[in-house]
């Protein structure tokens, strides 16, 4: 299948990029579409990590002001599994390591890539990473709470394995990849 372009052009680069494009793409009888203009959100990608602490049977998420929810008039702060973008030339397990221990202040004793997978393809080019790691106290280096020089202001939500299924239930909207991740790990 192909995608012909036939511009391209960038319409706002601040964090993120905003991109026009003119294209033609290959339908599936094997023609060729008329031009489409098609807008992309184009954001680095980035790593999420289910943080399982193995003594106290309990994952470890964190709380923290999100900007979008409050276009939909809900509370914004909102709790959410460890993440964070991947910088340029940084593996993704490292990666996910230091968010691990910026945001929560444990290092992880051990760490698991589950998947990738797109947040929103129809308009967002980020692509996520999610990971399992697990800890326990020997593996405390700090209280957590972010980087002040990244403006990060982070609380520790502890939610027990055996009612994480109902917490999720009770959100009043839910984070994508803090439901995948627990999803998974709840069926294991």
């Amino acid at each position: 299948m192909e995608v012909i372009k036939h511009k391209e052009e960038t319409l706002f680069d601040e964090f993120f990029e905003v991109r026009r494009g003119v294209l033609q793409f290959e339908r599936f009888d094997g023609t060729l579409s008329p031009e489409v203009t098609r807008y992309s959100f184009a954001k680095w990608d980035a790593v999420a990590i289910l943080v399982y602490h193995k003594e106290r049977d309990a994952y470890i998420l964190v709380k923290q002001m999100r900007y979008p929810p409050t276009h939909h008039g809900i509370n914004p702060w909102l709790t959410e599994i460890v993440a964070g973008g991947i910088s340029p030339g940084e593996e993704e397990e490292d990666a996910a390591y230091r968010e691990v221990i910026e945001e929560i202040g444990y290092k992880p004793l051990a760490i698991q890539r589950i998947t990738r997978f797109y947040v929103s393809p129809g308009i967002m080019s980020e692509r996520i990473t999610l990971f399992y790691a697990e800890v326990d106290e020997s593996a405390k280096l700090n209280d957590g709470g972010g980087l002040t020089d990244e403006d990060e202001d982070i609380q520790l939500v502890w939610v027990p394995k055996s009612s994480a299924l109902e917490w999720v239930a009770q959100q009043e909207i839910g984070d994508s990849k803090t439901i995948v991740a627990m999803l998974w790990h709840q069926q294991m």
